[in-house]
């Protein structure tokens, strides 16, 4: 095993610990998986502008397999209607659009209607992932 790759033991463990707990605050339901959100991030990371190498950086892949998996996003999207990914998730909030597959069966609660965050641009990387290196060295 490569130095700083996660284990099996590894994964369930912060997935108990981290994940579940997480997913469960927000009103997903228990059996979301974190690589159930992925495609939602790169949907929201194409909306925005970003280019093909600028999301596989952010998924952690090479950019063949960013577009192989999502160039019927970039199809999708005019770039006439690009839009901070804060905006459209406030709207999707907002409309209560979230697909049903995510969320928890009973009613959003007042506090998970509100705004995230307001428009501004992330920081960087999604949380550790497999194809990234990890922190633990």
């Amino acid at each position: 095993m490569a130095k700083g790759e996660w284990t099996k033991s590894d994964w369930k463990n912060w997935g108990r610990r981290v994940w579940r707990p997480a997913a469960k605050e927000v009103g997903l339901k228990a059996d979301t998986r974190p690589r159930d959100l992925r495609g939602s991030f790169a949907s929201l990371m194409i909306l925005e502008g970003s280019n093909v190498v600028e999301g596989a950086e952010q998924q952690g892949c090479s950019p063949v397999v960013f577009l192989r998996n999502y160039a019927g996003v970039f199809a999708e999207y005019d770039a006439a209607n690009r839009k901070p990914a804060a905006d459209a998730i406030n709207e999707a909030r907002r409309d209560l659009m979230c697909p049903e597959s995510v969320l928890a069966p009973d009613e959003v609660s007042a506090e998970a209607q509100k705004p995230l965050y307001k428009a501004k641009p992330s920081s960087g990387l999604e949380p550790e992932t497999p194809s990234l290196p990890s922190a633990r060295g």
